[in-house]
């Protein structure tokens, strides 16, 4: 979508509250006020704000199963010394 708009229409493309999209304006998201006071802001600007924020789903899911592999490796490693040990009674 190409062009200009005010806070209500660029949080309904957003898909987020006018409080949240407000919120997103004093982090940074950039926009344009008129001297009426009238905030506009470029759709193609909502968007690039966004992307900032886009999560690579694949690169999540190798995180996951790095911590996953390291915590069974430390568990079993763990099991196997305490079976180890040599009982005193």
């Amino acid at each position: 979508m190409e062009g200009w708009a005010k806070v209500k229409k660029a949080a309904e493309y957003a898909g987020v509250s006018e409080r949240t999209f407000r919120g997103w304006l004093k982090n940074g998201l950039k926009h344009t006020r008129l001297s009426s006071g009238t905030v506009l802001v470029k759709y193609s600007s909502i968007d690039e704000y966004l992307e900032r924020f886009e999560v690579n789903e694949n690169r999540v899911d190798e995180i996951v199963d790095s911590v996953v592999s390291e915590l069974l490796t430390t568990n079993n490693k763990n099991n196997h010394m305490e079976g180890n040990h040599e009982r005193i009674g």
